[in-house]
């Protein structure tokens, strides 16, 4: 990907989604991405505790893209798989928008829906976290959808620790 370095000058970044590359060739060097700048994604080797430390600090995550968790994979959040095809969420998102866990509990009248953070990482993980599990992914208004949902938001949310959200 073409973009231009901090002098304004253009560079061609190689890029994949697998380690951010994709989303922070764009998004260097700009809001909670500038201390980081599009130069510093020619080095990966290099610059991989700067590139760990602005994404961390966005994600709230551990920088472990390529884990199979997809831990700070910019994806994740903000391409969820919330659509299907023949197998439920296995199609991405691509409002770029994260879909917040007080959706979820705003469309429990139509059976809920998933959220960003639970559809792929912190629902199967609920117990880790002490919640219930859930392994039925076509109902997301079932109580322990909704618990890991009120959880979910005390950290992404209205008045949330890490982003706080609009009611």
């Amino acid at each position: 990907m073409t973009v231009d370095d901090s002098l304004g000058n253009p560079i061609t970044v190689p890029t994949k989604v697998e380690d951010n590359t994709q989303c922070l060739a764009c998004h260097a060097g700009k809001d909670s991405f500038a201390m980081l700048q599009p130069e510093d994604l020619l080095d990966m080797e290099s610059n991989r505790e700067l590139i760990a430390e602005v994404s961390a600090r966005h994600s709230f995550h551990a920088y472990d893209p390529e884990d199979i968790v997809g831990r700070s994979r910019c994806t994740e959040c903000h391409m969820a798989k919330v659509a299907k095809s023949a197998e439920d969420y296995d199609i991405s998102s691509h409002t770029f928008a994260v879909i917040r866990p007080e959706q979820t509990l705003a469309t429990q009248a139509e059976g809920g829906m998933p959220n960003s953070c639970a559809v792929r990482c912190h629902r199967p993980w609920a117990p880790i976290f002490g919640l219930p599990l859930d392994s039925d992914r076509s109902d997301w208004s079932e109580p322990a959808d909704v618990e890991l949902a009120e959880w979910l938001k005390q950290f992404y949310g209205p008045g949330g620790t890490w982003w706080t959200t609009e009611p």
